[in-house]
């Protein structure tokens, strides 16, 4: 073998270790960054679904009491007509609000990739 090779194929093999050592490195990195990520989403979905719990719950005695409170001075089916009138408009808004914001979220995400690659292809056209 003649000593460039000997020399390119000591670079080379260097080269591939430093490679090999900066993959691994980032692949453990990633790794403990989805790790913390996974455990931050468990725990953030518990208490979501707690807290929804609790509002359901808090709604439900608010309804409770107010169907209570009307039916003192309103007929009993007069009362729940009017308690499930005011639950089905507030349930309305809540999707439409919800929906509202889910739909901006994709909207949102989306466009910003079509600018990049417009950007892209603009940069491509000014080349050319």
């Amino acid at each position: 073998m003649s000593p460039i090779k000997a020399v390119l194929k000591q670079i080379l093999n260097e080269a591939k270790t430093a490679l090999e050592e900066y993959f691994q490195e980032t692949k453990n990195t990633l790794k403990q960054q989805l790790k913390k990520l996974l455990i931050f989403g468990i725990v953030t979905s518990i208490l979501l679904a707690v807290a929804i719990s609790l509002i359901g719950s808090a709604a439900l005695f608010f309804l409770i009491g107010s169907l209570r409170y009307l039916e003192t001075f309103l007929p009993a089916w007069q009362a729940w007509l009017l308690i499930g009138a005011t639950a089905l408009i507030v349930a309305i808004a809540l999707l439409i609000v919800l929906s509202l914001i889910i739909w901006r979220q994709f909207r949102s995400s989306k466009p910003k990739i079509v600018k990049e690659s417009k950007q892209q292809s603009d940069c491509e056209v000014t080349k050319n």
